[in-house]
C-alpha cells in the first residue's frame, strides 16, 4: 500500500492528526483543545480546509440537535468573505463566531447515522411504490380513475400535522371549489382570458430565469 505523503502544520504536527484533534475535541465541547487545535490550522494556512470541515460536521456532528445553525454558518461565511475581501484584520472574526457556536451546541449524530444508513444500505432496499402515491398525478392513477376526491382523503394526508390558525378555512375553500367542475372549468377559461403581458425590451424581463429567484 502506497504511504500517504505526510503534510505538516506550522509548528511541525501532523496535518491530518491535527484535523482528527479538532473534530474530536469538538465533538466533546472541549472548547480550548477545539480552538487551539483550529487556530493552528488557520495559521498553516488551512483556513478553506477548515470551513469544508466545518459545513460537513455542522450535519454530521450537529444536525437536528441545532436546526438554525447551518443558516447562522452561511451568514457567518459570508460575513468572513466579505471580510477577506475586503482586507480587514478582523477577518476570522467570523470564523472563530462560528466554532465557538458549534463547540457550545448541543450535538447529535442522527444524520451521518442517517445517511449511512441509506447510503450504504441502499442496495439491499427493495421498497415497492405504496398505494398512497397512486393518485391523480401519476399516470397509473389516472388510468385507475383517481380524481381530486382521492387527492383529499389520501393524497395530501399529513401525520404529526400541526393545525395552524386558518388552514381548515382555506382546505375547506380549496376542496370546495376545485371538487366542482364547473367552477374549475369557469376558472381555467378565466385564466386563459387574462391578457398576456408583452416584455418590450429583453433587458427589461424578470432576472432569475422561469423559476423566479431561484
Amino acid at each position: 500500500m502506497q504511504k500517504r505523503k505526510q503534510i505538516l502544520t506550522r509548528k511541525g504536527d501532523d496535518f491530518f492528526e491535527m484535523s482528527s484533534a479538532f473534530q474530536k475535541s469538538l465533538r466533546r465541547c472541549k472548547e480550548y483543545e477545539t480552538l487551539t487545535f483550529a487556530t493552528e490550522l488557520m495559521n498553516s494556512g488551512y483556513e478553506k480546509y477548515l470551513w469544508k470541515r466545518i459545513i460537513v460536521m455542522v450535519s454530521e456532528d450537529i444536525g437536528l440537535a441545532n436546526p438554525q445553525l447551518p443558516q447562522q454558518v452561511y451568514a457567518l461565511h459570508k460575513n468572513y468573505l466579505f471580510l477577506k475581501e475586503a482586507k480587514a484584520k478582523e477577518y476570522k472574526l467570523p470564523l472563530y463566531h462560528v466554532l465557538l457556536l458549534m463547540i457550545r451546541s448541543k450535538k447529535s449524530r442522527l444524520v451521518d447515522w442517517c445517511h449511512g444508513r441509506y447510503q450504504d444500505g441502499y442496495n439491499w432496499i427493495n421498497e415497492t411504490i405504496p398505494d398512497y402515491a397512486i393518485d391523480m398525478h401519476t399516470r397509473k392513477g389516472k388510468s385507475m380513475g383517481k380524481n381530486i376526491h382521492d387527492f383529499f382523503e389520501e393524497g395530501c394526508k399529513l401525520e404529526n400535522h400541526e393545525d395552524l390558525d386558518g388552514e381548515k378555512h382555506y382546505r375547506d375553500w380549496c376542496k370546495k371549489h376545485w371538487t366542482d367542475p364547473a367552477w374549475c372549468k369557469e376558472n381555467n377559461q378565466r385564466k386563459n382570458d387574462l391578457p398576456r403581458h408583452r416584455w418590450d425590451k429583453e433587458e427589461e424581463k424578470p432576472k432569475g430565469g422561469q423559476g423566479g429567484l431561484f
